[in-house]
C-alpha cells in the first residue's frame, strides 16, 4: 500500500509537457516527467517511443498510456502520455534527446517524428 502511495504521489508530481506546442522539456536527476501528444487511435496510427542509446533515459512504456477524450463523440483523438525517467547517471546540464515516431504498428516507416530536447536540472520542476 505505501508503494502504491508513492508512485501515485511521485506521478503527481512529475512535470507534464504538451509535444503538441513544445519540443522542450526537463527532468531532474533520478527523476520523471511526462510527455504528452494528441493521438487518435482509431485510425490505427499511435506514437511510439524509440528506444534510446543513452542508459541516462529510459521509458515506462514504449506504447505509452492512451487518455481518452472528455467527448463520446466517435473518432474524436484523445492524448498519449509517456512517463520518462532519468537515471542517476543523469547530471545537471545534460541534454538527451528523444524521439517518438507516429505509425501504424503494420507498417515499417512512420508518417511523423517528433524529436524532443530533455534539460536535466537540478531546478524545481513546475
Amino acid at each position: 500500500m505505501k508503494l502504491l502511495a508513492f508512485l501515485l504521489a511521485s506521478i503527481a508530481l512529475a512535470a507534464v509537457y504538451n509535444l503538441d506546442v513544445a519540443s522542450n522539456a526537463r527532468i531532474n536527476p533520478g527523476g520523471s516527467s511526462i510527455l504528452e501528444v494528441t493521438s487518435n487511435p482509431s485510425t490505427g496510427y499511435m506514437w511510439y517511443f524509440v528506444p534510446s542509446n543513452s542508459a541516462k533515459i529510459s521509458v515506462d512504456d514504449p506504447r505509452g498510456a492512451f487518455i481518452a477524450p472528455a467527448t463520446e463523440l466517435a473518432g474524436a483523438p484523445g492524448k498519449q502520455r509517456f512517463t520518462i525517467s532519468c537515471s542517476q547517471l543523469c547530471v545537471e546540464g545534460d541534454i538527451l534527446e528523444v524521439i517518438l515516431a507516429l505509425q501504424r504498428p503494420w507498417e515499417q516507416a512512420p508518417i511523423d517524428i517528433k524529436k524532443v530536447s530533455v534539460e536535466v536540472t537540478n531546478d524545481q520542476l513546475d
